[in-house]
């Protein structure tokens, strides 16, 4: 949840400026499609940045992850580095649009793994 309110309101901030600009530019841009369709692309994009950032960081963990004393390693227990962490982040798009079920593996695997880890090769363990 903490990491979902990280993102919401960075969104929500970025959504703000984006707009601000687009509208003092030209105010028509507001009501293009297109223009809706950009700024939820660069919010998608920010939102990867971060999990992708965060995880592959020197604490290995988003500040929700850091507030649960969890961090993201690879299999042997070692900092992932930006590549691992962006293909975690894909495999957590893809574990989310299977219904969830990417997620709900975690409680059936060994070393609960989700989907997303299998994909990506890495760990959450207690920091």
């Amino acid at each position: 949840m903490i990491d979902g309110v990280v993102v919401t309101v960075g969104g929500g901030i970025l959504g703000f400026i984006i707009g601000l600009v687009a509208g003092l530019v030209s105010p028509d841009t507001l009501l293009n499609p297109v223009f809706e369709t950009l700024t939820g692309l660069v919010g998608g994009l920010a939102s990867a940045a971060y999990f992708v950032f965060m995880h592959s960081s020197s604490k290995q963990a988003t500040l929700g992850k850091m507030a649960m004393s969890l961090k993201v390693t690879d299999l042997d227990g070692e900092r992932i580095g930006v590549g691992k962490s962006f293909l975690r982040t894909i495999g957590s798009f893809v574990s989310a649009v299977l219904l969830m079920i990417g997620y709900l593996m975690v409680a059936f695997t060994e070393r609960k793994q989700g989907l997303h880890d299998k994909i990506a090769g890495t760990l959450v363990v207690r920091s």
